[in-house]
């Protein structure tokens, strides 16, 4: 009986656990303070922009409907714009980009290279790639404070190169999930990489719930794992598969929007537990001493509201609605 009485006991003290540990997460819902839908008289926000990124001194607004990249200053005025062409300083075709020390370095996918420059627009170099790989191009990769580049591979063993600007591989680390074929390696192992302010590199699975955190040298410090928390959005890919089994090596499937990291906090746009893949939460990661806990979720209050891209500048969340075209405040 006692021993009957102790299994009671833990097991229900193992629930009680699993259950604070849930509740711990707080959601917070955050309304609008702020928006813009042009940023002069004559440019307008579209419903193309693909990137979005902001500090204390530069904007960023990637717009492929425009095929421009506008370089503003914190308050929106205009510094400089990219436009579309094939000399250094154009741009062919733009996915993401990444502010670091004082220089923009944008992933130009029409010229397979990642175009530097400073924050005035001024273009600075050119960096190839070490070979044809348009994946690496397409989701977010870094740069460190050395300059060295992490991007997306499918030509190598492991998924993360570390390249030097003369395009050389130094180093690949980190793993593919297990796939069937290529094509489903391609589909479902798509892996976008942030480097934090002490360079380590965290790297966020497109398609599967898993963060991991790496050094700059490819050791793996930490895992999270957010199974339960996105198992809504698992069993979603799951009824797609049944309803088209033929589609496994082709589906690809995103658990997340947009991705975007401020003072060891990583910040997830996921994609909601809706018919349509829509985003309207937020979920926040800390990061502090190397840890990975998911502490909280805000909720943008928007009513039809498609967010597509967040950035995160002095306790503000700045969102682009691609449904209204707008870029929309809220207080963190």
């Amino acid at each position: 009986m006692k021993l009957n009485y102790f299994i009671f006991t833990f097991l229900f003290g193992i629930i009680l656990l699993g259950c604070s540990e849930k509740n711990s997460i707080s959601f917070d819902d955050r309304f609008p303070i702020n928006s813009l839908d042009q940023i002069n008289d004559s440019i307008f926000i579209t419903d193309g922009i693909g990137e979005f990124l902001m500090n204390d001194s530069v904007t960023l607004i990637v717009d492929n409907k425009q095929s421009k990249v506008f370089i503003t200053d914190s308050d929106f005025k205009i510094v400089k714009t990219l436009n579309y062409g094939d000399g250094p300083t154009d741009i062919r075709h733009s996915y993401k980009a990444v502010l670091r020390s004082n220089k923009i370095y944008i992933a130009d996918y029409g010229k397979m290279a990642l175009s530097k420059f400073s924050y005035g627009g001024v273009w600075l170099e050119t960096i190839k790639a070490p070979f044809d790989e348009f994946h690496s191009f397409i989701y977010e990769f870094g740069v460190d404070d050395e300059e060295k580049f992490y991007l997306q591979s499918f030509q190598t063993i492991n998924p993360i190169i570390k390249i030097n600007n003369l395009s050389e591989v130094e180093k690949e680390f980190g793993h593919f999930p297990e796939y069937e074929s290529e094509a489903h390696n391609r589909a479902i192992n798509t892996q976008n990489l942030i480097v934090t302010d002490n360079n380590n590199i965290i790297n966020v699975f497109t398609s599967h719930p898993i963060i991991e955190l790496h050094s700059n040298d490819g050791d793996l410090l930490n895992r999270l794992d957010l199974s339960d928390f996105f198992s809504f959005r698992t069993k979603k890919y799951e009824e797609l598969l049944i309803q088209n089994p033929n589609f496994k090596n082709t589906l690809s499937f995103s658990y997340y929007n947009d991705i975007t990291l401020s003072k060891n906090k990583l910040y997830l746009l996921f994609i909601g537990d809706y018919e349509i893949p829509n985003s309207n939460q937020v979920a926040i990661i800390n990061l502090d001493d190397n840890s990975m806990k998911l502490e909280r979720v805000i909720n943008l209050k928007l009513e039809g509201a498609f967010f597509k891209e967040i950035t995160i500048n002095n306790e503000t969340l700045w969102a682009y609605d691609k449904e209204g075209a707008e870029l929309i405040q809220f207080k963190l």
